[in-house]
């Protein structure tokens, strides 16, 4: 888990320009055991080393070496010679022709892993290589170009495994969303989360209808009638998430009295006004019309000669059963 080695110096793309990959970094091994014997083998954990450019003129920035793994070693009896390699990969070498007037960057070695052992010294029959890589160099003229080793690995002891007994508890345990319809396309929206340590830092809205919002509490108006997916995204400061979805139906209503009509006459007329849809009415001034609360009442004329009227001069109010 040691880190990789960086990149070395770039100014050109080289005349055969090659992907300047850097060395894998190695990996974790766990050994719990009551006692360990290798016959005379190693663990090797090391960090790979980064490509080399052979060819003429390479692109340079070349990559560096990988970092060193981690090993971990909970042993009570070592019964031979234990011997542990994490050690960094080393930085890309370029060992090709450099053109006159190029530079080509070699890449920095990667840095050596770390060793952890449940004993509190490191027993004599034990030897931990957890070097850095060495940099990268230049054949032609003979230079680094700032490219530099990396640093040696480090040694724990009295390790306890497992590190933590607790188990993970994560921050944000459930989100909720309270919802209050206004009218009967407009809601308030409420947010609420339950939290372990960490307060809510962000609340982003989805209406369901392409649009979104923010905010712990929010109003939103539905312009066409359906059923929406309302969805709440809460974050905490470390960016971790949490959401929940609920269903909101609203109604659009849609109001019309009827057509205005002109009447040209010299004697009392009646007139019928046309409201539409299902539901309870209430037509103003309730005066002029023999029943305020029909669909389709009739209204009142006076009789005048040679006068033009306008109707309806009436506004319908629709409210649902």
């Amino acid at each position: 888990m040691g880190g990789g080695g960086g990149s070395g110096h770039a100014d050109n793309t080289g005349l055969y320009p090659s992907t300047p990959s850097g060395g894998n970094g190695g990996g974790i091994i766990i050994i719990m055991a009551d006692s360990l014997s290798l016959f005379g083998n190693t663990i090797f954990a090391n960090g790979n080393t980064a490509q080399y450019c052979y060819s003429a003129d390479c692109s340079d920035g070349r990559g560096g070496g990988g970092g060193g793994g981690t090993v971990l070693l909970k042993v009570n009896k070592i019964v031979d010679s234990l011997t542990v390699e994490n050690q960094g990969g080393d930085g890309a070498f370029v060992t090709g022709t450099i053109t006159a007037g190029r530079n080509a960057g070699p890449g920095g070695g990667g840095g050596g892993g770390a060793f952890f052992i449940s004993k509190n010294t490191l027993p004599l029959n034990t030897a931990v290589i957890n070097s850095g890589g060495i940099s990268g160099f230049i054949n032609t003229p003979g230079n680094n170009w700032g490219a530099t080793a990396g640093a040696a690995g480090l040694n724990f002891f009295n390790l306890k495994l497992p590190f933590d007994t607790a188990f993970f508890i994560k921050n944000i345990d459930s989100v909720r969303i309270r919802d209050s319809i206004i009218t009967c396309n407009k809601y308030n929206f409420s947010g609420n989360a339950f939290t372990n340590t960490f307060p809510i830092a962000s609340w982003t809205w989805n209406f369901g209808d392409g649009t979104t919002g923010s905010g712990q509490n929010i109003t939103h108006a539905y312009l066409s009638e359906s059923t929406f997916p309302v969805s709440l995204f809460a974050s905490d400061i470390n960016g971790c998430r949490d959401s929940v979805t609920t269903i909101a139906s609203p109604i659009v209503i849609p109001v019309n009295a009827g057509a205005d009509t002109t009447v040209c006459s010299n004697s009392a007329i009646t007139v019928t006004l046309n409201g539409t849809g299902t539901g309870s009415y209430a037509w103003s001034p309730a005066t002029l019309l023999n029943d305020s609360t029909l669909i389709n009442p009739l209204q009142r004329s006076i009789q005048q000669q040679f006068f033009i009227y306008l109707l309806p001069a009436i506004i319908a109010q629709y409210q649902i059963q």
